[in-house]
């Protein structure tokens, strides 16, 4: 749908690859970029990682368009880190009906506050996440990769 549609949110278990410190990764570039299972179609599965309860996104909607995809919503700190957050990196995957990875892109909070800028827990800010796909999604996953301070 053109217009985009509010899918079920699900909230995963903390990531398995985190190794601790600021930031955590996932995927070397190759391969399938480290991509999680597929979630059920019509549904968008979240994975805050060890951020759970610190970041939340809300009305998730896919939203398909011409040869690219979007994960909408808005994104919430709620408070919790121990320094001034100035940058939130989460990866997104597209995944067609068979459950197959037919895109993916990384947001960055920097995207929505501009280089420099502290992200407090005033106002949501606008959640993003495009990136060319290869056909429709019916499902998307998001993970939490990196939060890093002023």
């Amino acid at each position: 749908d053109e217009n985009g549609e509010t899918a079920g949110t699900t909230t995963a278990a903390a990531a398995s690859g985190d190794s601790g410190g600021t930031t955590g990764g996932n995927g070397d570039g190759g391969g399938n970029g480290g991509a999680p299972p597929a979630p059920p179609p019509g549904t968008i599965a979240v994975d805050y990682g060890r951020w759970d309860g610190v970041f939340e996104l809300s009305n998730p909607a896919i939203v398909p368009d011409f040869g690219v995809a979007t994960v909408s919503g808005e994104f919430h700190y709620r408070g919790g880190v121990d320094c001034p957050v100035g940058l939130v990196s989460v990866r997104t995957w597209f995944y067609n009906e068979g459950g197959q990875v037919v895109g993916r892109t990384l947001w960055e909070s920097r995207q929505s506050t501009g280089d420099g800028a502290e992200i407090s827990g005033r106002e949501p800010l606008p959640f993003e996440a495009y990136g060319q796909i290869s056909e429709g999604p019916s499902s998307a996953a998001l993970q939490f990769t990196a939060v890093e301070c002023l």
